[in-house]
């Protein structure tokens, strides 16, 4: 049975690489596939792409849910979408754009709802699951970053109306709480 490759062997052998053969590696691995070229430009074209960067999670995103002519996805690619949040937040670090990407899974998710009748609690739980990451990076709402996401968010939270399994009251008591926050930091500062 042959050994699986360790990364600490292909760390070894890229350090005895030339300047130039580093490049090349990372051209292949651009060619290689849709998913290299997006992380390689989330990681090294961040400044010049801007908001730009992020259509193409959004476009994934939005995939994991709907058929390209516009149908309902048979299944749900729910874990796709989180993986691309996953990536582009490791590759980038950028805390503004993965909340961004993670208000969008919850909006795409919302209007799914909407628009195709109650789901199951897995698909409720994802979502909430990414409305409770966005609460943290805000750092429950006392984050001045939360300002460029309230309107979204309340946004999210009035289309939540009418959900069931829990979902609307979940949404809005976050949306809330959050608010909350940084009306008090506000007023605190």
């Amino acid at each position: 049975m042959a050994k699986s490759p360790k990364w600490s062997d292909v760390k070894r052998r890229l350090k005895k690489l030339e300047p130039q053969e580093l490049v090349e590696l990372v051209k292949d691995l651009f060619d290689a596939s849709p998913e290299n070229r997006r992380l390689l430009a989330a990681r090294f074209l961040q400044d010049d792409l801007g908001p730009e960067l992020l259509e193409p999670f959004r476009v994934q995103i939005h995939a994991s849910f709907f058929t390209r002519s516009g149908w309902p996805r048979e299944p749900l690619r729910l874990t796709d979408a989180r993986k691309a949040i996953r990536d582009y937040r490791k590759v980038t670090g950028d805390v503004q754009g993965t909340i961004d990407l993670l208000l969008s899974f919850v909006e795409t998710g919302t209007d799914f709802t909407r628009e195709y009748g109650g789901i199951d609690s897995r698909f409720y739980n994802s979502l909430t699951s990414a409305l409770n990451e966005i609460d943290e990076l805000l750092g429950g709402g006392g984050d001045p970053l939360y300002a460029n996401f309230r309107d979204r968010l309340w946004a999210v939270a009035d289309a939540s109306r009418q959900i069931g399994w829990g979902y609307s009251d979940y949404v809005n008591d976050v949306v809330a709480e959050l608010d909350d926050s940084w009306h008090a930091s506000d007023v605190s500062d």
